[in-house]
């Protein structure tokens, strides 16, 4: 399938841009099997709404802003929209705006030249250059120090920089896909964020539904997470009990995907008693209670919830593990 994308020329994306709904089934096919290891996974109606506006946009170039809660899986959708696109053969970085500190994020993003300040040996090219003609994917756009916001809107609006410690002027052909967990328009208000800045990243926005808004996707990431763990760690497939399912559906995940990847990796570092293991959920905290709010509560309660989900060594039969291991599973 990556060969007849690649196949795809400018004039060809064009139809399938102005086409009406008899044809959008056609790009949204591309969409479903260009995916990086096929990992945006659902069949619910939120996501699908989302994946359906990502069809129509990502062969344009219009400037996406992802919005949505942590680890809900913004990259992933940023990834979609640069494979889909008619830049998917250039580079594809990414800079999370809130993991580097505000005096060194000026230079990762537009460079420098040599000399420009202490430790300046030589020249380097910032992201911004490196990501010529393909697409920067800016994640936590919401932590953007106020003073780098004038030059990412002139980069935005005229697609030209200059690198510190230099007076030329770069000119870069780069897509923009910004991502956010944080309310832009309540930082625009608290003078937090530049409203010329918002409305030119709020170009074509796309909000990614929290998991407890999907809940019948859950079975089929569960699966896959149990599935792709289990491959990792060279053990047999894991079953997955109705109970301990249902479990999992009703349960909020305020940590959406990220936190049901680590539920199940854990679940499935736990499973132990050779090949033949068992997912079993029994009195597990989410079945009854509500997690707690706070951070270290949250973090106790769900690895409690983790090692609720252990291995039966029984499978032929269905009967318990030995009472140590039950009474391990409970720590």
């Amino acid at each position: 399938m990556a060969t007849v994308m690649q196949e795809l020329d400018r004039s060809y994306i064009s139809e399938l841009r102005e086409s009406r709904l008899g044809e959008r089934p056609v790009l949204r096919a591309l969409s479903r099997a260009e995916r990086p290891g096929a990992e945006i996974l659902g069949q619910s109606a939120a996501l699908q709404t989302v994946l359906t506006q990502l069809d129509l946009v990502a062969p344009t170039d219009a400037t996406v802003l992802l919005q949505g809660e942590t680890g809900t899986g913004k990259e992933l959708l940023a990834r979609a929209l640069h494979t889909l696109s008619a830049r998917h053969a250039r580079p594809f970085l990414t800079l999370n705006c809130a993991a580097i500190p505000s005096g060194l994020l000026e230079s990762e993003l537009f460079g420098y030249e040599k000399g420009a300040f202490t430790g300046a040996l030589t020249q380097r090219l910032g992201r911004l250059e490196l990501a010529d003609g393909g697409t920067l994917f800016l994640d936590e756009i919401g932590d953007l120090p106020l003073e780098l916001q004038p030059k990412l809107l002139r980069v935005l609006q005229e697609h030209a920089f200059e690198r510190l410690g230099s007076s030329r002027t770069v000119h870069v052909n780069v897509r923009v896909v910004a991502a956010t967990h944080r309310d832009l328009l309540a930082l625009v208000h608290q003078q937090q964020f530049r409203a010329d800045l918002y409305y030119r990243l709020h170009v074509f926005p796309l909000t990614v539904p929290p998991l407890r808004e999907r809940r019948e996707d859950i079975p089929l990431l569960v699966r896959h997470f149990a599935q792709q763990y289990a491959h990792e760690l060279h053990k047999d497939s894991v079953h997955i009990p109705a109970e301990a399912m249902a479990a999992l559906v009703r349960y909020d995940w305020p940590g959406n995907v990220r936190e049901l990847q680590n539920v199940i990796e854990r679940a499935v570092i736990l499973a132990t008693n050779g090949s033949c293991g068992r997912l079993c959920l029994s009195r597990a905290p989410w079945s009854a209670t509500a997690p707690p709010r706070s951070r270290c509560g949250r973090r106790r309660w769900t690895t409690r919830c983790a090692r609720t989900l252990w291995t039966c060594c029984a499978a032929p039969t269905g009967w318990w593990a030995a009472p140590t291991a039950r009474r391990r599973a409970w720590v």
